[in-house]
This record gives structure tokens, C-alpha cells and sequence, in this order.
């Protein structure tokens, strides 16, 4: 009774609504309904959508865990595929491997590439001017 008398007063009438509408909200967020979170991570040639904060943190668990080994378990490790229910290991064999892998000549031709844009850029920068001057 005396929630249906406190509510009936505008004051409090908005504070409720307040309180309950940040209620709601943070209930959705943290219970995984939230819209506006979705991150990615690649590994191999799958790919694990991360969309609510429970997975993220659950995530970011098992990556302060396993530091650097975080991608081959989640290729290979049947334990954390089941808690991110990414089904069955993919397996591949070497040829598909080989495939997939970038070889050295075409490597060495992006970085190549990359290098050559890069100095482009950073001779734009610089200032011509600064250059001359009197040597002894």
C-alpha cells in the first residue's frame, strides 16, 4: 500500500520510473541483450562473434589464461569450444593449409608495396626547406 501511495506523487513517480528504467537497461546489458556490442575474432579460417558482456568477459578470462595460446585453442581445444559453442574442431588437412598460407615472393611484393607508399607519404612531410644551409 504504501508503494502505491509513494508512486502516486510526481516526485517520486518519475524517480521510480528512473530507477526502474536504469534497471531494465543495465538488466538487458548485462544479461546479453544488448545491440550495440559485437566484436570479432579471427582464428584460422573461422571467425567468433562476441555480442554480449558475459562471452567478452568469459573471453577476456580465458585470454589472460592462456596468453598467447588463445587461437590454437579455440582451433583445437574441444573444452573451449563448447563454452563459446563453436561446435566441432574444423580439421584441415596440408594442402589446405598450404592454400591458404601467403607465399614469400608474394609477401615480399606487398611489403614491398607497403614500404614504397609509406616513404611517399613521409616525404610529403617533410619540409624541403630545412635542408639548406651553409656547410663548413
Amino acid at each position: 500500500m504504501h508503494i502505491l501511495f509513494c508512486i502516486s506523487c510526481c516526485v517520486c513517480r518519475e524517480r521510480w520510473a528512473r530507477s526502474m528504467w536504469w534497471f531494465l537497461s543495465s538488466w538487458s546489458y548485462f544479461s546479453g541483450a544488448s545491440p550495440y556490442f559485437c566484436e570479432t575474432v579471427k582464428f584460422g579460417p573461422e571467425r567468433m562473434y562476441i555480442d554480449c558482456w558475459v562471452k567478452k568477459r568469459t573471453y577476456d578470462t580465458f585470454k589472460e589464461i592462456l596468453g598467447s595460446g588463445m587461437q590454437y585453442h579455440l582451433q583445437s581445444n574441444e573444452f573451449l569450444r563448447n563454452v563459446f559453442e563453436l561446435g566441432p574442431p574444423v580439421m584441415l588437412d596440408a594442402a589446405t593449409l598450404k592454400t591458404m598460407k601467403i607465399s614469400r615472393f608474394e609477401r615480399h611484393l606487398y611489403n614491398s608495396a607497403a614500404f614504397k607508399a609509406r616513404t611517399k607519404a613521409r616525404s610529403k612531410c617533410r619540409d624541403k626547406r630545412a635542408d639548406v644551409g651553409e656547410f663548413f
